[in-house]
């Protein structure tokens, strides 16, 4: 059974605090991802960006290695990913995933828009890896 938007934007929220706990732990043991890629000025923008999407892309794709996709957020609220046709996504197919969704980072509030709008509830990078998040199916039993 698929999961709701909002079930999704909770998860996200979640996974975001850890994200953010997990690049301020860097920035303070001194690890730095900082890129200037300004012509002749600092705006200073890429040395936000860089650091959490570094931290983005360490914290999706351990999780998708380690716990079957499950991150802090899905695991809490009892979701999980598979493909479109229900079956079990591999552990390739499911690091990519994570991967496509830490570059399209940027376009989080469009994802979401997406999401809404869809059927079956999917984001883009659900959209071009053909996956799904549902619940998982012993919270479906109980329910």
């Amino acid at each position: 059974m698929r999961c709701g938007i909002l079930r999704r934007m909770l998860a996200y929220f979640i996974d975001g605090l850890v994200i953010g706990g997990l690049t301020g732990v860097l920035a303070r043991a001194g690890i730095e991802f900082t890129v200037d890629f300004s012509i002749g000025f600092n705006s200073g923008v890429y040395s936000k960006t860089i650091p959490a999407l570094v931290s983005s892309a360490i914290y999706f794709l351990v999780f998708a290695y380690f716990n079957e996709g499950k991150t802090v957020g899905k695991s809490l609220l009892h979701m999980g990913v598979e493909s479109l046709d229900g079956g079990a996504l591999e552990r390739s197919k499911l690091m990519f995933r994570e991967g496509v969704k830490v570059l399209l980072l940027p376009l989080s509030v469009i994802s979401f828009i997406i999401c809404i709008f869809t059927p079956q509830r999917l984001a883009l990078h659900d959209l071009i890896m053909n996956t799904v998040v549902v619940k998982d199916i012993w919270l479906v039993t109980i329910i």
